[in-house]
Parts: C-alpha cells; sequence; structure tokens
C-alpha cells in the first residue's frame, strides 16, 4: 500500500477544499465497500467477506492511519492563521471521527457475516437422513472354504460345526502346548471363565 503524498496541486488547494477532497475520495470507498457488503451479505460467500474485510483494513489504513490523508492534513494546521486553526482543526477532529465510526460498522457487520458463514458451514444438519452404510462382502478365504464345502458336500461329505468355546486340556495341553506357552497368552487367545477360552489353536 503506498503512502499518501500531496502534490503540487494539492499543496495549492486551502486546507478546507483539502478537507472536502479527502473527504469525498473516503465517502466513495465507504460506499463502494458498502456495496460490496450487502452483495456479500446476497451471496453468503465466507471468502468474498474476508476479501472485503481485508480491502476494508487497506482502506482505513490509507485514510486513517498514521501515514494518511487525514495525518497529512493535520500537519497543515501550523500553517494556518490562528483564528482559523480551532475551527479547521474541530472540522477535521469530527470528519475523521465520523470515518473511524463507519469504518468500524462495515468492519463489525462483515465480522458477524464471516462468523455466521462459519457456523453454518461447520454445522451438522440432523434432520438431513443419515446416509447407509454400504454392504460389505465376504472375505476371500471364507467364500474359498465354502466353494471348498459345497465341493465336499456334492460328494456325500457333511460339514459338522463344533463348539467354540473349549477347554484349556483340548485347545492347549492336547496340543503340546503347556502352561507359560506365548500362544497361551491372554493377548492371543480370548478367555470367558476359569478354564475354557474361545477355540484358537484348533
Amino acid at each position: 500500500m503506498k503512502p499518501f503524498i500531496m502534490s503540487d496541486q494539492d499543496l495549492r488547494q486551502t486546507p478546507d477544499k483539502q478537507l472536502e477532497r479527502i473527504s469525498e475520495a473516503a465517502r466513495a470507498e465507504l460506499s463502494r465497500l458498502g456495496d460490496l457488503r450487502v452483495r456479500v451479505r446476497d451471496l453468503r460467500s465466507l471468502i468474498a467477506a474476508e476479501g472485503v474485510l481485508r480491502e476494508l483494513h487497506d482502506a482505513r489504513v490509507r485514510f486513517l492511519g498514521k501515514k494518511s490523508e487525514f495525518a497529512s492534513l493535520k500537519k497543515m494546521i501550523g500553517r494556518i492563521p490562528a483564528e482559523q486553526r480551532s475551527v479547521f482543526g474541530q472540522q477535521i477532529q469530527q470528519t475523521e471521527t465520523r470515518f473511524v465510526d463507519e469504518f468500524a460498522e462495515i468492519e463489525s457487520s462483515l465480522k458477524l457475516l464471516i462468523e455466521a458463514g462459519r457456523t453454518e458451514r461447520e454445522a451438522i444438519d440432523v434432520t438431513i437422513p443419515g446416509r447407509r452404510p454400504r454392504p460389505g462382502h465376504l472375505h476371500p478365504i471364507t467364500l474359498m472354504r465354502q466353494r471348498i464345502e459345497d465341493i465336499f458336500v456334492s460328494l456325500g461329505y457333511l460339514v459338522e460345526d463344533d463348539r467354540e468355546i473349549e477347554t484349556d486340556f483340548y485347545n492347549f495341553d492336547a496340543l503340546n502346548i503347556p502352561e507359560g506357552h506365548p500362544a497361551r497368552d491372554p493377548q492371543d487367545t480370548f478367555y470367558t471363565t476359569e478354564g475354557f477360552a474361545l477355540r484358537s489353536q484348533t
């Protein structure tokens, strides 16, 4: 952002004319930003609102910052005749205060829009029907086992299902897995009650 530099033509203007010119420029910028704000409110666009907020910040620095046009005009107060100095200083102060309030009003409404947009974007609509989980499928090994079983059944064999809970003896001791063997660790075997576990090794 370029700092405000008065041209020779600006310096030749009277302070009143310069104040009027700066006020008109600030009003035009505020009007433009106000139109953008209204458009953003219609569009409800978070990115657009943040862009307008950045433009508003730049405009406020340009007109009201330390190196702004109003700051340059204040430096001229000392060159004004004493009888006019007080009145002109008050005019600058009142004009600047009015623009500070207008910039703050637009900024406040934009921040509210941005906050509302973020809340709307992050909100969850509990009235929307939920997504049904996609149906899964059998594991390839299960499918292969079923095909093999079908083949054996077609040859006259029977498929028998045994119990799923087994004693320690049939699950471990009979298979030469003694006490203290890593396979008997509770992390590898799910024990239901003492002496019984889900069949793992058989």
